[in-house]
């Protein structure tokens, strides 16, 4: 007896109904708040936030952005980093020489140094008032301790 595809599930069905998939994927709606509630703390995915949540809390404002104004400077850090890794030499002899061959000889040397340098003193006016906003709003305060103690490590690596 031969299994028509019918049969089959598919592998988007396969994935929801595994122990992983019904951890990741949301649940059926749920009505009530219980429900909601009981639906969002079973989710992997969004157990790390609050189930309630008012509207001011989660509107637009200038100083959301600035984890991601963070992350894209880290980013364009680590792409000029590595493109100016392979022209740079650290030892106390060559770095003079090595900087200006960069700036004088390398295809878009002085301009990728340049978009190095200003990145790095953006990102961390970008971090600290990041951790400015995050601690005049009281944002450290319980639970959110351990994210605080990750910002904090993550200024001082900045």
């Amino acid at each position: 007896m031969s299994v028509t595809t019918e049969d089959k599930p598919g592998t988007v069905e396969r994935a929801r109904s595994s122990t992983v998939g019904r951890a990741i994927f949301r649940s059926p709606a749920r009505h009530t708040p219980r429900d909601r509630a009981a639906g969002h703390w079973a989710s992997f995915l969004l157990h790390i936030y609050p189930v309630k949540m008012k509207r001011k809390q989660i509107g637009f404002s200038y100083s959301w952005y600035l984890g991601v104004i963070s992350t894209v400077l880290l980013g364009s850090l680590i792409a000029s980093g590595i493109y100016l890794m392979f022209f740079y030499v650290p030892s106390p002899g060559s770095a003079y020489t090595d900087i200006q061959t960069i700036q004088t000889e390398v295809t878009f040397g002085q301009y990728i140094r340049n978009v190095h340098r200003w990145s790095a003193h953006l990102m961390v006016l970008a971090v600290a008032a990041h951790m400015a906003k995050v601690f005049y709003r009281g944002a450290y305060k319980p639970p959110r301790e351990f994210n605080w103690v990750i910002g904090v490590g993550l200024l001082v690596l900045t």
